[in-house]
């Protein structure tokens, strides 16, 4: 119907659906043909391949999802495993030579475990586990086995923390960063003493620049997080604080860091919050308002792990 010529510099046949079968069966002919004219719904072409460039077999290739559950010989060989250790391992040393001799696989649970929690380290429903540690077990029990969803669990009660202050030794795991994060911070904090301005404060250290909280969005002091520096509450709080209005703030020990602020300016906003929202927020702070003193007044007996 109409004539013309068409070129192509770079013809890709991996997904030769782009073409009219007739054409593309020429174009992935094996005989070595070069020139040939060839009828298709859009009419008649003369086609000349001008060159060839890595000739091969093209793939199709299909991803197929299936879950792989453990068959019923495989639930058996894990439920015996688990029988032998707790038959063998009597005390915490025997259940530590065991599992270093049949190199099995020993999670250790860093935080204290609690009369009425449902998980155990990185196991989600262990009340089974909790309950037995809780009723009569000693240290250096060996308990089990329990069967948790896909596999077998035996544990081992390493450490009874009587109620009251914990031990040093115990305690270190949980409050160590913590306690490393305040030092650092007291360092950094005598190293920004005396500084009067932002410029100054940010080269105490290299590659620290004065960055503007705020620029795009406004900061209010229900604001929990601060655009590109994260939640900050002791930031945002401080940014509140007339006295810094003025001046340069001091050294702040905030969750990522330590930082120090300047107020550019201050103003009202109206911001227009739904009402259900506004519901929601009042419920959520009065609720907590009123509870959390109202818990650590009473003397309230717990004994939730003794029913569920």
């Amino acid at each position: 119907k109409e004539k013309g010529v068409m070129t192509f510099d770079i013809v890709s046949m991996q997904n030769p659906q782009q073409f009219a079968p007739e054409f593309a069966e020429f174009l992935l002919n094996d005989k070595g043909e070069t020139r040939k004219v060839v009828k298709t719904n859009f009419g008649w072409h003369y086609i000349e391949l001008m060159q060839v460039i890595n000739p091969g077999p093209v793939y199709k290739i299909a991803y197929m999802a299936k879950d792989i559950a453990p068959g019923d010989e495989t639930i058996r060989q894990a439920n015996n495993s688990a029988n032998k250790l707790f038959s063998e391992a009597k005390n915490l040393k025997a259940f530590d030579d065991y599992v270093a001799k049949n190199k099995l696989q020993k999670i250790e649970t860093p935080n204290l475990l609690k009369e009425n929690d449902y998980s155990v380290g990185n196991l989600p429903d262990a009340r089974e586990v909790v309950r037995w540690a809780f009723a009569d077990a000693k240290e250096g029990d060996v308990g089990g086995p329990f069967n948790m969803n896909d596999q077998f669990v035996v544990p081992v009660l390493t450490k009874i923390v009587p109620k009251g202050l914990i031990d040093v030794k115990t305690a270190r795991p949980q409050v160590e960063a913590a306690v490393r994060n305040s030092k650092k911070a007291e360092a950094i904090k005598a190293k920004l003493a005396g500084k009067n301005t932002l410029e100054a404060a940010a080269g105490v250290y290299p590659n620290i620049v004065v960055a503007t909280a705020g620029a795009d969005s406004s900061l209010v002091f229900a604001s929990s997080i601060i655009n590109g520096v994260g939640q900050e509450p002791k930031v945002i709080g401080a940014a509140f604080n007339k006295a810094y209005q003025a001046k340069l703030s001091d050294p702040i020990e905030g969750n990522g860091g330590v930082f120090v602020i300047k107020v550019n300016g201050t103003g009202t906003k109206n911001i227009d919050v739904p009402a259900t929202d506004k519901a929601k927020t009042l419920a959520q702070q009065f609720g907590y308002g009123w509870f959390e003193p109202l818990k650590k007044e009473a003397d309230i007996k717990d004994e939730r792990s003794k029913h569920y």
